[in-house]
């Protein structure tokens, strides 16, 4: 029988938590978001477009969202460092009947499919703003199937689609819906 020692045991041991995101989060949160997204459309938008995403730039405007916006942002955290991120905030358009909607979901491509999504959109449901809240929703593209099989699998069918541009190319969002 090979016996580890307590030593061995513990380094092996994952240090993990999700938490409400701070402004000290911003520059992990931007670099999820801009690595998941050069990996996850890499075959849906241009080239040309992906080559213009700007770091720096993003990384702007995720501080102004700690400053200014209405919005939660989740982190979940492995051995102190952010691998993924869910944000949502209440409907813009006033004409959805929805209470919230998810804008935001990234996982660092590197460990895509082990169960961080599916953590973080748990982690939403309970938090203390959706006790009241019975129905959310979130758009994403068409031609993914990576995200679109793991909203089915959470949530099952596409309730809309809408046209969206990136770059100079015409897509589809289409739009997942659910109540608690």
């Amino acid at each position: 029988m090979n016996k580890m020692n307590p030593k061995e045991t513990q380094e092996n041991v994952q240090n993990e938590c999700i938490r409400k995101a701070t402004p000290a989060d911003a520059f992990a949160i931007t670099k999820i978001n801009y690595d998941a997204r050069r990996h996850n459309y890499k075959d849906i938008a241009p080239q040309e477009f992906l080559d213009t995403l700007d770091f720096q730039d993003k990384l702007k405007s995720t501080q102004e969202r700690f400053k200014r916006w209405t919005s939660v942002i989740y982190v979940k955290e492995i051995d102190g460092k952010v691998v993924g991120f869910i944000g949502w905030w209440l409907p813009f358009d006033k004409n959805v009947p929805y209470d919230a909607e998810i804008y935001s979901i990234y996982i660092d491509p590197a460990i895509q499919g082990k169960g961080v999504g599916k953590e973080l959109m748990h982690t939403i449901m309970n938090d203390d703003f959706f006790k009241d809240k019975k129905s959310f929703y979130l758009w994403t593209l068409e031609e993914n199937p990576q995200s679109r099989g793991f909203y089915e699998k959470l949530w099952g069918k596409v309730f809309g689609t809408k046209e969206h541009t990136i770059g100079n190319e015409r897509h589809n969002l289409v739009w997942y819906y659910r109540q608690k």
